[in-house]
């Protein structure tokens, strides 16, 4: 059975923070989610078994894109299809919207969410530094036309700690004197 795909309402909010919490490191404040709800500059998008939401997508324009902010499925709702459907519901909705272009940030530690957004059709795009309040990195990912190409960025770039610099070659001008 697909769970119907519908908007959100402000008696969502305790379900929407509920798998909030226990899917994200980083999960937003209610007061945050709750503004969310209420602006119409986002787009909340719900999942609901038997009456109870168990994923949501959250997304809005950003220039002539359309971002993901979040998408999360409750943890024994996992690994049904449920995240690519709420992609797939993204991208229809962002569409009909009239956007061709598309792109999200995930934690580079996220591998399941990675693939499900490359199976989608998105790109690594680049890493964006100190992106999450916890200072921890993101992985830019998009998808459509017209996104210029920047240096390759793959699941395995490096990690948020920064790596030493290499040696330079013995008898370079920056190789350290012999003592």
């Amino acid at each position: 059975m697909t769970p119907p795909i519908r908007p959100a309402a402000h008696k969502d909010l305790e379900d929407i923070l509920r798998v909030q919490r226990a899917s994200l490191s980083n999960p937003w404040s209610q007061e945050l989610t709750q503004g969310v709800l209420r602006t119409g500059k986002f787009t909340v998008r719900v999942a609901e078994i038997s009456g109870q939401v168990v994923g949501y997508a959250i997304f809005h324009p950003r220039d002539t894109l359309s971002n993901l902010d979040q998408v999360a499925v409750a943890p024994p709702h996992r690994r049904q299809g449920l995240g690519r459907m709420l992609v797939a519901d993204w991208l229809a909705q962002a569409k009909s919207q009239g956007f061709v272009r598309y792109s999200l940030q995930v934690n580079p530690s996220n591998q399941a969410a990675q693939n499900l957004y490359l199976q989608a059709g998105f790109r690594f795009h680049r890493q964006l530094p100190a992106y999450y309040p916890n200072q921890e990195d993101a992985i830019e990912m998009v998808l459509g036309q017209g996104i210029p190409d920047l240096p390759s960025v793959s699941p395995a770039f490096p990690s948020p700690t920064p790596r030493p610099a290499p040696k330079p070659p013995p008898g370079s001008p920056l190789a350290p004197p012999k003592t």
